[in-house]
Protein backbone atom coordinates (compact mmCIF):
# COMPACT_ATOMS: atom_id res chain seq x y z
CA UNK A 1 0.00 0.00 0.00
CA UNK A 2 1.42 3.37 -0.59
CA UNK A 3 0.80 6.74 1.06
CA UNK A 4 -1.35 8.12 -1.17
CA UNK A 5 -3.94 5.01 -0.80
CA UNK A 6 -3.69 5.32 2.59
CA UNK A 7 -4.65 8.50 2.48
CA UNK A 8 -7.78 7.69 0.32
CA UNK A 9 -8.58 4.88 3.17
CA UNK A 10 -7.88 6.94 5.80
CA UNK A 11 -10.09 10.23 4.62
CA UNK A 12 -12.98 7.92 5.60
CA UNK A 13 -11.25 6.86 9.01
CA UNK A 14 -13.59 7.12 12.03
CA UNK A 15 -11.48 6.96 15.42
CA UNK A 16 -13.51 4.56 17.88
CA UNK A 17 -15.42 3.29 15.55
CA UNK A 18 -15.40 -0.39 14.11
CA UNK A 19 -13.45 1.22 11.30
CA UNK A 20 -10.67 0.15 13.87
CA UNK A 21 -11.61 -3.74 12.54
CA UNK A 22 -11.52 -3.23 8.91
CA UNK A 23 -8.19 -4.78 7.52
CA UNK A 24 -7.79 -1.94 4.77
CA UNK A 25 -8.49 0.50 7.84
CA UNK A 26 -5.50 -2.08 9.65
CA UNK A 27 -3.42 -1.77 7.25
CA UNK A 28 -3.69 1.67 6.49
CA UNK A 29 -2.99 2.42 10.22
CA UNK A 30 0.21 0.48 10.35
CA UNK A 31 1.97 2.17 7.61
CA UNK A 32 0.81 6.03 9.25
CA UNK A 33 2.13 4.75 12.00
CA UNK A 34 6.04 4.20 10.61
CA UNK A 35 5.38 7.41 8.27
CA UNK A 36 6.12 10.30 9.93
CA UNK A 37 5.02 12.57 7.10
CA UNK A 38 1.23 10.49 6.60
CA UNK A 39 1.24 10.04 10.51
CA UNK A 40 0.90 14.13 10.86
CA UNK A 41 -1.66 14.53 7.91
CA UNK A 42 -3.52 11.56 9.83
CA UNK A 43 -3.53 13.89 12.92
CA UNK A 44 -4.60 17.14 11.30
CA UNK A 45 -7.09 15.00 9.43
CA UNK A 46 -8.71 13.87 12.64
CA UNK A 47 -8.09 17.65 14.17
CA UNK A 48 -10.12 19.09 11.03
CA UNK A 49 -12.80 16.41 11.83
CA UNK A 50 -12.92 17.21 15.78
CA UNK A 51 -13.57 20.66 14.98
CA UNK A 52 -16.25 20.66 12.18
CA UNK A 53 -18.08 18.49 14.52
CA UNK A 54 -17.86 20.76 17.58
CA UNK A 55 -18.79 23.53 15.36
CA UNK A 56 -21.50 21.62 13.77
CA UNK A 57 -23.29 20.88 17.50
CA UNK A 58 -22.86 23.85 18.40
CA UNK A 59 -24.94 25.51 16.10
CA UNK A 60 -29.03 25.64 16.46
CA UNK A 61 -31.24 25.36 12.92
CA UNK A 62 -33.27 28.35 13.25
CA UNK A 63 -36.80 27.48 12.93
CA UNK A 64 -38.04 29.54 10.34
CA UNK A 65 -35.06 28.33 8.18
CA UNK A 66 -37.47 26.20 6.10
CA UNK A 67 -39.92 29.13 5.37
CA UNK A 68 -37.42 31.74 4.93
CA UNK A 69 -35.53 29.24 2.06
CA UNK A 70 -39.28 28.36 0.30
CA UNK A 71 -40.02 31.99 0.46
CA UNK A 72 -36.59 32.69 -1.56
CA UNK A 73 -37.26 30.09 -4.04
CA UNK A 74 -39.01 31.44 -7.78
CA UNK A 75 -42.42 30.50 -7.68
CA UNK A 76 -43.35 27.25 -10.57
CA UNK A 77 -46.64 25.74 -11.70
CA UNK A 78 -45.61 23.30 -9.47
CA UNK A 79 -43.68 23.59 -5.91
CA UNK A 80 -42.00 21.03 -4.22
CA UNK A 81 -42.10 20.44 -1.15
CA UNK A 82 -39.04 19.45 0.53
CA UNK A 83 -38.91 17.93 3.85
CA UNK A 84 -37.54 19.04 7.28
CA UNK A 85 -34.12 16.92 7.45
CA UNK A 86 -33.30 18.25 3.25
CA UNK A 87 -33.28 21.80 4.63
CA UNK A 88 -30.91 20.59 7.57
CA UNK A 89 -28.69 19.01 4.95
CA UNK A 90 -28.72 22.12 3.18
CA UNK A 91 -27.40 23.98 6.08
CA UNK A 92 -25.19 21.61 7.57
CA UNK A 93 -23.76 21.34 4.19
CA UNK A 94 -22.94 25.06 4.32
CA UNK A 95 -21.97 25.12 7.62
CA UNK A 96 -19.04 22.34 6.70
CA UNK A 97 -17.68 24.56 3.97
CA UNK A 98 -17.29 27.79 6.20
CA UNK A 99 -16.06 25.79 8.83
CA UNK A 100 -13.47 24.18 6.94
CA UNK A 101 -12.47 27.43 5.23
CA UNK A 102 -11.98 28.61 9.06
CA UNK A 103 -10.75 26.19 9.91
CA UNK A 104 -7.34 25.47 7.63
CA UNK A 105 -7.05 29.18 7.71
CA UNK A 106 -6.48 29.61 11.27
CA UNK A 107 -4.40 26.74 11.23
CA UNK A 108 -2.22 28.25 8.10
CA UNK A 109 -2.04 31.48 9.89
CA UNK A 110 -0.93 30.06 13.71
CA UNK A 111 1.89 28.39 13.06
CA UNK A 112 4.92 30.95 13.16
CA UNK A 113 7.34 30.15 10.33
CA UNK A 114 10.59 31.02 12.50
CA UNK A 115 12.60 29.14 14.70
CA UNK A 116 9.85 28.96 17.35
CA UNK A 117 7.03 27.46 15.58
CA UNK A 118 9.95 24.74 14.00
CA UNK A 119 10.60 24.15 17.73
CA UNK A 120 7.47 23.79 18.87
CA UNK A 121 6.49 21.35 16.27
CA UNK A 122 9.49 19.22 17.19
CA UNK A 123 8.56 19.45 20.80
CA UNK A 124 5.13 18.05 19.24
CA UNK A 125 6.87 15.04 17.79
CA UNK A 126 8.69 14.22 21.18
CA UNK A 127 5.70 14.55 23.56
CA UNK A 128 3.81 11.69 21.19
CA UNK A 129 6.78 9.45 21.21
CA UNK A 130 7.15 9.61 17.37
CA UNK A 131 7.72 6.27 15.59
CA UNK A 132 11.27 5.97 14.37
CA UNK A 133 11.82 4.84 10.61
CA UNK A 134 14.62 2.98 11.51
CA UNK A 135 15.41 1.07 14.60
CA UNK A 136 19.21 0.49 14.86
CA UNK A 137 22.07 1.05 17.42
CA UNK A 138 24.22 1.88 14.66
CA UNK A 139 24.79 5.70 13.81
CA UNK A 140 26.39 4.93 10.33
CA UNK A 141 22.76 3.32 9.27
CA UNK A 142 20.37 6.18 10.85
CA UNK A 143 22.77 9.04 8.70
CA UNK A 144 23.15 6.85 5.80
CA UNK A 145 18.91 6.63 5.77
CA UNK A 146 18.50 10.09 6.27
CA UNK A 147 20.90 10.81 3.67
CA UNK A 148 18.75 8.43 0.95
CA UNK A 149 15.39 10.59 2.22
CA UNK A 150 17.18 14.11 1.96
CA UNK A 151 16.92 15.00 4.98
CA UNK A 152 20.26 16.17 7.15
CA UNK A 153 23.03 14.16 7.67
CA UNK A 154 26.32 15.49 7.53
CA UNK A 155 25.24 16.47 11.56
CA UNK A 156 27.43 16.89 14.28
CA UNK A 157 27.23 14.79 17.44
CA UNK A 158 28.78 16.26 20.62
CA UNK A 159 30.66 14.61 22.97
CA UNK A 160 27.98 13.95 25.69
CA UNK A 161 25.57 12.47 23.01
CA UNK A 162 28.51 9.97 21.49
CA UNK A 163 28.39 8.17 24.88
CA UNK A 164 24.78 7.62 24.75
CA UNK A 165 23.43 4.40 23.17
CA UNK A 166 21.44 4.66 19.54
CA UNK A 167 18.25 4.12 19.05
CA UNK A 168 17.39 4.79 15.55
CA UNK A 169 16.19 8.42 13.60
CA UNK A 170 13.96 9.53 10.83
CA UNK A 171 12.72 12.13 8.18
CA UNK A 172 10.80 14.40 8.92
CA UNK A 173 9.09 17.31 7.54
CA UNK A 174 8.45 20.79 8.38
CA UNK A 175 6.87 23.61 6.07
CA UNK A 176 7.81 20.85 3.18
CA UNK A 177 11.77 20.99 4.80
CA UNK A 178 13.15 18.28 5.38
CA UNK A 179 13.90 17.58 9.20
CA UNK A 180 16.90 14.88 10.47
CA UNK A 181 15.73 13.47 13.57
CA UNK A 182 18.00 10.88 15.59
CA UNK A 183 16.76 9.33 19.17
CA UNK A 184 19.35 7.97 21.90
CA UNK A 185 18.89 6.09 25.05
CA UNK A 186 18.42 7.78 28.44
CA UNK A 187 18.38 6.14 31.98
CA UNK A 188 14.91 4.71 33.07
CA UNK A 189 14.16 4.07 29.22
CA UNK A 190 13.27 7.62 28.43
CA UNK A 191 13.91 8.77 24.92
CA UNK A 192 16.28 11.71 24.00
CA UNK A 193 15.11 13.19 20.20
CA UNK A 194 17.72 15.38 18.54
CA UNK A 195 16.36 17.40 15.45
CA UNK A 196 18.44 18.87 12.70
CA UNK A 197 17.65 21.45 9.89
CA UNK A 198 19.59 23.24 7.68
CA UNK A 199 19.81 27.08 8.82
CA UNK A 200 18.83 28.49 5.66
CA UNK A 201 15.43 25.86 6.12
CA UNK A 202 14.33 28.24 9.28
CA UNK A 203 13.28 32.02 8.49
CA UNK A 204 14.18 35.08 11.12
CA UNK A 205 16.34 34.85 14.09
CA UNK A 206 18.24 31.20 15.19
CA UNK A 207 19.43 30.14 18.35
CA UNK A 208 23.38 31.35 19.49
CA UNK A 209 26.26 29.14 19.00
CA UNK A 210 25.84 28.63 22.76
CA UNK A 211 23.01 25.92 23.46
CA UNK A 212 19.86 27.70 25.25
CA UNK A 213 18.22 25.65 27.94
CA UNK A 214 14.44 25.87 27.69
CA UNK A 215 11.26 23.68 29.28
CA UNK A 216 8.35 23.43 27.01
CA UNK A 217 5.26 21.45 28.63
CA UNK A 218 7.08 18.34 30.04
CA UNK A 219 10.31 18.24 28.12
CA UNK A 220 13.35 19.77 28.60
CA UNK A 221 15.41 21.72 25.67
CA UNK A 222 18.03 22.67 24.33
CA UNK A 223 18.85 24.32 20.88
CA UNK A 224 21.91 25.69 19.24
CA UNK A 225 23.12 26.94 15.88
CA UNK A 226 26.18 25.83 14.57
CA UNK A 227 27.93 25.48 11.06
CA UNK A 228 24.63 25.97 8.80
CA UNK A 229 22.47 23.76 10.80
CA UNK A 230 20.07 24.60 13.45
CA UNK A 231 20.06 21.61 16.20
CA UNK A 232 17.26 20.74 19.02
CA UNK A 233 17.47 18.45 21.67
CA UNK A 234 14.60 17.50 23.68
CA UNK A 235 14.01 14.97 26.56
CA UNK A 236 11.88 13.75 29.46
CA UNK A 237 14.92 14.58 31.99
CA UNK A 238 16.29 17.66 34.53
CA UNK A 239 17.16 20.77 32.13
CA UNK A 240 21.01 20.57 33.66
CA UNK A 241 21.76 17.11 31.83
CA UNK A 242 21.08 18.73 28.69
CA UNK A 243 23.43 20.95 29.83
CA UNK A 244 26.18 17.62 30.08
CA UNK A 245 25.20 16.80 26.42
CA UNK A 246 25.24 20.44 24.37
CA UNK A 247 28.17 21.39 23.00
Amino acid sequence: MTPQEAKEILSRYRKNTTDESDPDFTEALQLARANPELSQWLLDQQEFHSTIRRQMQAIEVPRDLQSKILTSLPREPKVTTWRRNEFLALAASIVLILGAALFWTTRSSNEQIDFAGWRSRMVSFALRTYQMDILTNDEKKVRTHLAEKGAPADFEVTPGLAKLPVKGGGRLSWQNRPVAMICYGLPNNETLYMFVIDENSVPGPKPPNQPKIDTDKRLATASWTTKGKVYLMAAATDPNALQNLAP
